[in-house]
């Protein structure tokens, strides 16, 4: 079977991984603009990372891992007001959004010449 996805973003690199680890062929149609951005980035919940980590590749590599966050007002720097904590493992994950789309379109390319 062969699939048609529309777009190369995070979403549809994500999707085109997981349909060629099922051994589908994929064909992936883009406007192959070239986004320099390379400083957003983008959090990724525990749950996501592990799934990501399990079903498609390895992004521990490209991530750093958020154990503590703590928000404190504009006013008064000293006075927090939310505090999330896990000493253990991490909260989330902060990964910037090129490495991802590069490691996601390189394990396409090993699926491609397999």
């Amino acid at each position: 079977m062969k699939v048609c996805i529309i777009g190369d973003g995070l979403v549809s690199l994500t999707l085109a991984n997981m349909l060629a680890k099922k051994e589908l062929s994929i064909d992936i149609l883009s406007t192959k603009k070239n986004n320099n951005d390379k400083l957003r980035t983008l959090g990724i919940s525990k749950s996501n990372m592990d799934y990501l980590n399990e079903e498609i590749l390895d992004i521990k590599k490209i991530s750093w891992n958020i154990k503590k966050i703590k928000v404190f007002t504009e006013k008064n720097s000293n006075k927090e007001i939310l505090k999330f904590n896990n000493d253990n493992n991490s909260i989330f994950s902060i990964i910037k959004n090129f490495e991802l789309q590069k490691l996601l379109n390189n394990e396409l390319k090993k699926k491609k010449k397999k």
